[in-house]
């Protein structure tokens, strides 16, 4: 074998080597997988992302991130202050799988965080967004008992009759004895122990006897109005709400977020754009539901409803972002080759028109006006000329009367 047909084998090897070496490394690039959040609303943010494949060189040279607020805007997605000093590190578990923390000491006010997530090391670079959801805190006291509108049946009413009549002042009698009808029976001496005794059941028997009519009328000023229908709240939308942000301060302490935001939705549709709780209008005015009416819809339904709106919301973001117009700066770069070639069309010569005389008013006034204007010219060129040579006969004359008269020569 020649050495140079065993030079061009060994170049042969040494290439085919490095391009697998090269497929190699592509192949067992960094791959993230789901993000789990770890905290819930108002805690300090902590989550983590797992990493499904990652080697010992990416591992030593990453350097995960938050993408800037301008790729937020550039992707349609929210940059929200929640992200501010978020650190994320890289971490190992006990079984030797490594994953990604995100930790952060601010507390978190929004219960949809949008995240991109931009990860770079020696040799490569990887960009992933999530959507963080957080659930509001678990209750302890989920088994409170609702406000409930006052029964007038279960207290006890003492009813004392007006003043007015003079003849009923003894009438407090009949309640020791309610099956005489007659007024006449009572003694005067009755009337003392009478107030003692009524204390265990003068209300049911009030209740039950339809002789005194003064007992109807009596409960209408001792109730007092129901607290259900005055506890709406109306609250204007202003700039930087989010319906998050008014669900979590409006809610109450038995509902969870979700069932505020869903009782929300239901309660203002056309403050909702597309029906969408993520895309509250500026300047809206809400009627805030009551904890009846968000606890109409289950925990379990209404969370269903607020992911499967988040997932929309992401969408159309998503298309926003793919429809916008590119930049300034990404046209200029654009270069165009190529020749252009002018297209010339030839087009068949017209017909020949015979010859038309028309005569129009139009035509004949210009003429008119033009002989009108040259005479004017003519008059005034031969006022000025008229002028000028009275002018110059004027000067001759002075000039001469000017010039003094020669002296006579003497005789010799």
């Amino acid at each position: 074998m020649s050495k140079s047909t065993r030079w061009q084998r060994t170049a042969l090897a040494l290439a085919s080597a490095s391009v697998l070496g090269l497929w190699g490394s592509g192949a067992h690039a960094l791959s993230l997988g789901r993000l789990n959040v770890q905290s819930a609303l108002g805690e300090p943010l902590r989550a983590e992302i797992e990493i499904l494949e990652i080697n010992e060189e990416e591992a030593s040279s990453l350097r995960p991130g938050v993408a800037l607020p301008d790729s937020f805007r550039a992707s349609g997605m929210e940059y929200s202050q929640a992200l501010n000093g978020l650190q994320i590190s890289l971490q190992r578990r006990p079984n030797g799988q490594r994953y990604l923390r995100l930790s952060n000491a601010r507390p978190v006010n929004e219960p949809y965080v949008d995240l991109i997530l931009e990860a770079s090391w020696s040799s490569g670079r990887v960009v992933r967004d999530y959507t963080m959801l957080f659930d509001p805190p678990t209750l302890n006291g989920s088994q409170a008992v609702a406000p409930q509108a006052p029964q007038v049946s279960s207290v006890p009413v003492r009813i004392t009759p007006p003043p007015a009549p003079a003849a009923e002042a003894p009438a407090a009698a009949p309640v020791a004895a309610p099956a005489s009808p007659a007024p006449v029976e009572p003694a005067p001496t009755a009337a003392a122990p009478a107030p003692a005794e009524p204390a265990p059941s003068p209300a049911p028997v009030a209740a039950s006897s339809p002789a005194p009519t003064p007992a109807a009328a009596a409960p209408a000023p001792s109730s007092p109005p129901a607290p259900a229908v005055a506890g709406r709240s109306s609250v204007a939308v202003k700039s930087g709400d989010t319906a998050g942000k008014l669900a979590l301060a409006q809610k109450p302490a038995d509902v969870s977020l979700d069932q505020m935001l869903v009782a929300m939705l239901r309660a203002n549709p056309e403050a909702f754009v597309a029906g969408n709780v993520n895309r509250l209008r500026k300047g809206a005015v809400l009627d805030m539901p009551g904890s009846e009416e968000a606890q109409a819809t289950s925990a379990e339904e209404a969370r269903q409803i607020i992911v499967a709106q988040s997932k929309d919301f992401n969408e159309y973001r998503r298309g926003l972002a793919a429809s916008a117009p590119a930049s300034p700066e990404a046209l200029a770069d654009r270069k165009s080759s190529g020749s252009v070639q002018p297209q010339v069309e030839e087009k068949k010569a017209a017909a020949p028109t015979p010859d038309k005389l028309t005569l129009s008013k139009g035509a004949v006034q210009p003429q008119a006006a033009d002989q009108l204007a040259q005479e004017r010219n003519a008059k005034e060129a031969a006022a000025k000329t008229e002028a000028l040579s009275k002018n110059v006969a004027e000067l001759e004359k002075l000039s001469k009367a000017a010039t003094p008269a020669p002296k006579p020569t003497p005789e010799a």
